[in-house]
């Protein structure tokens, strides 16, 4: 039982177990909550890929429409609560099971994901008007919109850009904890990209590169950032950031000098 992953295996082990409850003892109990949370644990693995793998071409129109900064936020609305509809309809129940209301927020969830990690794809053309659409389609503050925005820009390396949004939103919401954390994101990203450029360069020399290193950490510790926090690449099968750290580690100054 340890090693099944099977979903529907483990919901019938489960119901099994509720049924002899009253002819086990204590240790039924300890089995089922160890169940259950195994269950919860495979819900929330398939929830996660399906918003970074299962996107609808219907839900696919409206990032396209949020992007451009053209949608009809009404009938998006309705398109969202008809495929939330249409993923439960006819659906076993079962206390794992989402309803409607879950679906649906794991739609707008998806389409808050795709926008902030598909920047290529999605490009955003008009942060303000995107800005505009996604409070009405959303409900939320522009400064709890922001993030999703910023990240669009930052996934196209528009820094500037990105740079100028923190400026105008935090002067317009005063929420000073959010558009400092914000621009730091910013900053880390700004710099992991130079870093990688430079690391790409093959004319660099030993001297440049060691004055350029000496010139970062003077600029890191200005701006608190610290090295784990500076991602200048993946792995090549996509699974795990690199870091500044990982490639550079605390002792490597000393090394070059």
């Amino acid at each position: 039982m340890e090693k099944t992953t099977d979903l529907s295996e483990l919901e019938r082990l489960s119901k099994k177990l509720k049924n002899d409850m009253g002819k086990s003892d204590f240790s039924v109990g300890v089995v089922i909550s160890s169940l259950n949370r195994k269950i919860d644990g495979i819900r929330a693995s398939e929830a996660q890929r399906r918003i970074k793998e299962n996107i609808p071409e219907s839900i696919q129109e409206i990032i396209r429409g949020i992007a451009r900064g053209e949608l009809d936020v009404d009938n998006a609305k309705q398109t969202i609560s008809d495929r939330a509809s249409e993923l439960v309809k006819g659906r076993q129940q079962t206390r794992f099971t989402l309803t409607e209301q879950q679906e649906r927020d794991q739609i707008i969830h998806q389409i808050e994901y795709v926008l902030s990690t598909q920047g290529k794809k999605f490009p955003i053309v008009d942060p303000e008007k995107t800005i505009q659409i996604l409070q009405g389609l959303l409900g939320k503050e522009p400064s709890n919109i922001l993030n999703t925005i910023v990240s669009n820009l930052l996934e196209r390396r528009l820094f500037d850009e990105a740079e100028g949004l923190c400026d105008k939103y935090g002067a317009r919401t005063g929420n000073d904890a959010h558009i400092y954390n914000l621009r730091k994101i910013v900053k880390r990203a700004k710099i992991g990209d130079f870093v990688h450029r430079i690391i790409k360069s093959n004319s660099i020399t030993d001297a440049d590169a060691l004055k350029f290193f000496q010139v970062l950490q003077a600029e890191l510790t200005l701006a608190n950032i610290g090295m784990d926090g500076v991602v200048i690449g993946r792995t090549a099968d996509g699974s795990r950031k690199i870091t500044l750290a990982d490639i550079w580690p605390e002792n490597s100054m000393e090394k070059m000098l």
